[in-house]
């Protein structure tokens, strides 16, 4: 076996490691945001009363800072506090995702999820094998985020039940696209992490929370579509 190969297989042996690493922490990420919506959804309207509304609204303001905060300074974060807030992120989301269980059958919740992660897969593998080059398409996934944030605002007032359909199957495209999108990107976050050690778990991290934030957008939209309100 020459040196050139063993090289070549070190490295993509490391690049899967990279990977497992990375699918391991969006797998706790979501068993911490399941097991805090499940508890919350049982005992919704005594944490309500315990908190009220401001603080209901103070919590997930909290939660949209720490993911900005995350995002922002991943590379200058010590391990511990990148690990550290990215399971309070999980967490804080878990309470907004109760929301969703309360509105939605269990079988529905069920359905929406096993759904959302077959199609996670299958884009997830999509991502890391096909040879187009989707990171060249960065700035139309941005236009079709921004669209999708200004569109849900608007319907909000309009209260279109057409338009939140749209809405939604225009948001699960877009989050199918992006977790491909993402997928590819980890290739170069393994190579920062390759060629500077000291980052390489808060990489893995920031990897692991763009995956999970697509997944669970997915899976938001996939469960508005399909799912099944409570009577």
């Amino acid at each position: 076996m020459n040196q050139e190969y063993v090289n070549q297989y070190d490295t993509e042996l490391s690049f899967k490691d990279f990977l497992t690493k990375t699918f391991l922490m969006v797998a706790i990420g979501l068993a911490v945001t399941t097991t805090i919506a499940f508890f919350v959804s049982k005992f919704f309207y005594q944490f309500m009363y315990l908190i009220g509304s401001v603080g209901f609204i103070v919590l997930l303001l909290a939660e949209v800072g720490v993911v900005i905060y995350l995002g922002a300074r991943i590379t200058s974060l010590s391990k511990t506090t990148a690990y550290t807030l990215y399971f309070l992120y999980s967490a804080l989301n878990g309470i907004n995702i109760s929301t969703v269980l309360m509105v939605y059958t269990g079988a529905s919740v069920v359905l929406a999820f096993g759904m959302t992660t077959l199609l996670f897969i299958c884009m997830s593998i999509i991502g890391n094998s096909t040879k187009v080059d989707l990171t060249k398409y960065s700035s139309l996934f941005a236009i079709g985020l921004v669209v999708l944030l200004i569109g849900g605002i608007i319907n909000i007032f309009i209260g279109s039940g057409i338009g939140d359909w749209l809405l939604c199957v225009v948001g699960v495209v877009l989050f199918l696209g992006l977790i491909a999108y993402d997928m590819q990107r980890l290739r170069n976050m393994y190579n920062a992490a390759y060629s500077n050690p000291e980052i390489s778990d808060n990489l893995v991290i920031y990897g692991a929370l763009q995956l999970y934030l697509d997944f669970i957008n997915l899976f938001i939209r996939i469960i508005r579509i399909f799912g099944r309100r409570r009577d």
